[in-house]
């Protein structure tokens, strides 16, 4: 099956299953949110390792759709780039996907689709990855909320070949605290196995990622300060190591 007909099959699965879940959901809700924000370098958070190690500005256009469809496109750019594809600070990715609740828990499925260096010579040296998450969440306050989460990613080649193809997996937990009406902290912490996708070496990574965000207004929020951070927990023969970024921006919803 050709990577077209993957895609086409992930998105018809995707309809049905969610079409039978929330048959008789009439929401049509529709929001879009832009956010931009600079890092100090580019982490990569699919495989764990340092893809620029110079500032990059990454935006995202991200847009819920009615009965928990959403899709979005990102883009990276480094800082002391040239062009659009002038180096691996630069990158294009797109997103579809459906979130809901099913049962008791929370169900996030979808696939990435992330255009690499050089940008828009799909397939070459680009990366499609179906996802999912199963995810809990409980409010231990007013202010605190805990969401135990596990989440499984399937990447592989593009073109078909064998780069890239593999599994990982994050079992974690997410928190958020309110701590005034217009100022939050969120935070996850995980851990991270990969198996081995993407020409890297099978090892297992704490990461933790985390966010002090004010609300400045109803439609716009400062990120004051974003930090991810990642270590290996197994010997590595590849160059990720511990690693640690800083960024800040910007987040307006419609």
């Amino acid at each position: 099956m050709n990577t077209v007909k993957k895609i086409i099959w992930l998105v018809v699965l995707l309809t049905r299953v969610t079409g039978v879940v929330f048959a008789g959901d009439e929401s049509q809700d529709i929001s879009v949110t832009l956010s931009s924000k600079i890092y100090s370098k580019y982490l990569n958070e699919g495989g764990g390792n340092i893809l620029h190690d110079k500032p990059v500005i990454q935006t995202d256009l991200f847009a819920s759709l009615p009965k928990g469809f959403y899709l979005g496109i990102w883009h990276s750019a480094g800082l002391d780039g040239t062009g659009l594809s002038s180096d691996n600070g630069d990158e294009i990715d797109y997103i579809v996907g459906w979130s809901g609740k099913v049962g008791k828990v929370n169900l996030d499925i979808g696939a990435y689709y992330f255009d690499l260096v050089d940008i828009f010579k799909s397939p070459h040296g680009d990366i499609i990855e179906p996802y999912f998450e199963i995810s809990k969440g409980f409010d231990i306050s007013d202010k605190h909320c805990l969401t135990p989460y596990v989440w499984f990613g399937f990447p592989y080649s593009a073109k078909g070949d064998e780069f890239g193809h593999g599994f990982y997996v994050r079992p974690g937990v997410k928190h958020a605290w309110q701590i005034t009406p217009k100022l939050t902290l969120n935070q996850k912490a995980n851990l991270f196995f990969d198996d081995g996708a993407c020409g890297f070496d099978s090892g297992l990574f704490g990461e933790y990622r985390c966010s002090f965000s004010w609300q400045i207004s109803k439609s716009t929020t400062i990120d004051l300060i974003s930090v991810k951070g990642i270590t290996p927990f197994t010997s590595l023969s590849d160059n990720r190591k511990t690693e640690i970024v800083y960024g800040a921006g910007i987040t307006y919803r419609f």
